[in-house]
């Protein structure tokens, strides 16, 4: 079979895809940022797409309701009640 295939000039193929790196695109996408300061704080400028959102994930996180979670989670453990 490898002769027959050989003298038709048919080549197995390998069954393996090549990644294409995203290296070159993101130092492009990093380059422009920087040029326009775009993750630099700049006092009155405003991205008005996102006016709604918060300014930080845990504006408004209660931490010490967090801390009495993980306490009654500890004590239920304790006392082999599971987990939950």
């Amino acid at each position: 079979m490898k002769v027959f295939d050989s003298s038709l000039s048919v080549f197995k193929r390998s069954g393996k895809h090549i990644k294409k790196s995203a290296a070159n695109d993101i130092e492009k996408i990093v380059k422009e940022l920087v040029v326009n300061k775009a993750l630099t704080h700049t006092p009155g400028r405003k991205y008005n797409f996102y006016s709604n959102m918060k300014p930080s994930i845990l504006c408004g996180f209660n931490l010490q309701k967090m801390f009495n979670w993980i306490s009654d989670r500890k004590k239920h453990m304790i006392f082999n009640r599971g987990a939950c």
